[in-house]
């Protein structure tokens, strides 16, 4: 009997760390918009997210920074929406979504640095909950720090290597608690402070569209990669609701509570901004809870994005080694490149979503499946040429040269996919490669 029990609670665990990686979400496992919502907050309700918040809100000040954070939920919003619902109706990951779009193996350098993004969100959210943890202890030290970075990734490990059914129990948890604290943050700099040295005029160190950019940089990843939880969700309005939920209303709000707090004490650390307002022993618990769920996203998505690369290891094991990788990305300093960091993935990302987006809704009629897969090239070079071309005109606008939308995210995503469009009318991948049977074909004719 005793044996019979083990080897049920062996089985029980082995199923909890399954999570479909290379074939479409069954139907029963399908959550509701809530679930999605809940989830891709926890991931938003995060150390980064205060620091871009804060950042926003001292470089154009009150009022701009709330339509900076406004404008950029928008657009995030729209861009969830339509990345979303191609999750939604394939319950397929993203990182299957670009094999269509840009070949099986095409695919691969997509999602090689989809991966190394989301190592490196990882690694300022770990450098981050060191760095608060060590300040909300009284502590020093740089092994000190490095000690507690080691240990918030071990805590965010042992929950992600679970898949959505963790992320899902956690955010259920969290959000709630962390949507309270950071109204408590705000309603106790206003009553403490006042309202006056909060909307106080700043010098502008940052143009309006380099705000927007900055923001939308800053979590467009989550857009491209949203596909990843929508395809849970029950139908594809499941997914727009939680879209337009957490990128349009959601986002705004959460960076609004960052740069309030820091426009009224003057501080741009989160603990020390915690701390001058009398709240250290909130600010432990929220530096605690957002690191732990928004780090929980950033390894599902990491180990995703890894499963079509390295398709010997099982999700929970490459959980361990995004972990890892993560980790050490932390240890060796990656937050001294937090600014750049965004940028990057301002204009690298985006081009991801505008290329799958046109191929699906566009150049397959809102249809995948697995024929059209296998005789689609392995390399789909009208994706690929696109993509390169789409990072580097935004990486023109961003320096400067010229402008267009004076998004710089934005530019990349609108010319990969016009360009994507354009090549692929003109047929430019066929010159180079035509399917297997094509000969076979002309034969039989």
């Amino acid at each position: 009997m005793s044996d019979t029990a083990s080897n049920r609670k062996k089985t029980t665990l082995l199923s909890l760390l399954k999570e479909p990686t290379d074939r479409p979400v069954e139907d029963e496992k399908s959550v509701g918009w809530l679930n999605i919502t809940l989830i891709k907050v926890g991931v938003f309700i995060s150390l980064p997210g205060f620091v871009t918040g804060v950042k926003v809100g001292n470089a154009v000040g009150f009022y701009e920074s709330i339509y900076a954070f406004l404008i950029a939920g928008i657009i995030l919003g729209c861009l969830a929406s339509f990345c979303g619902t191609v999750g939604s109706k394939t319950k397929l990951s993203t990182y299957m979504i670009t094999q269509y779009a840009f070949g099986t193996r095409g695919a691969l350098l997509i999602n090689i640095i989809i991966a190394i993004s989301l190592f490196g969100w990882f690694g300022i959210n770990t450098a981050l909950f060191g760095s608060a943890v060590l300040t909300a202890v009284g502590g020093a030290g740089s092994e000190a720090q490095i000690a507690y970075s080691v240990v918030g990734g071990l805590l965010m490990v042992a929950t992600a290597v679970f898949g959505f059914k963790a992320l899902d129990k956690v955010s259920q948890l969290a959000v709630p608690l962390l949507f309270a604290g950071l109204f408590i943050l705000v309603y106790v700099s206003v009553s403490k402070i006042g309202m006056t040295k909060i909307v106080a005029p700043v010098p502008n160190s940052m143009s309006l569209g380099n705000a927007i950019s900055a923001v939308v940089g800053g979590s467009v990843i989550g857009t491209v990669i949203f596909p990843d939880i929508c395809r849970y969700a029950r139908t594809f309005k499941h997914g727009v609701i939680a879209a337009i939920l957490t990128f349009t209303v959601a986002k705004p709000i959460i960076l609004m509570t960052s740069a309030v707090p820091s426009l009224a004490t003057g501080h741009r650390d989160i603990m020390e901004i915690l701390n001058s307002l009398n709240l250290g022993v909130m600010a432990l618990a929220i530096v605690v809870f957002t690191t732990w769920t928004s780090n929980n996203g950033n390894l599902y998505g990491a180990s995703l994005s890894l499963s079509t690369i390295f398709k010997q290891f099982k999700y929970w094991q490459l959980v361990l080694i995004s972990g890892t990788v993560g980790t050490l990305l932390a240890v060796f300093g990656v937050m001294e490149h937090f600014i750049p960091f965004l940028h990057l993935l301002g204009i690298s990302i985006p081009p991801v979503a505008g290329i799958y987006i046109v191929h699906f809704y566009i150049l397959n009629g809102g249809v995948y499946n697995e024929q059209m897969l296998r005789s689609n090239p392995p390399i789909n070079l009208d994706a690929i040429f696109a993509w390169c071309t789409a990072c580097v005109l935004a990486y023109c606008t961003l320096k400067g040269y010229f402008s267009l939308t004076t998004v710089p995210a934005m530019d990349a995503l609108l010319t990969a996919g016009v360009s994507f469009f354009v090549l692929s009318k003109i047929g430019f991948s066929s010159i180079y490669w035509k399917p297997k049977n094509a000969d076979s074909s002309k034969n039989d004719r």
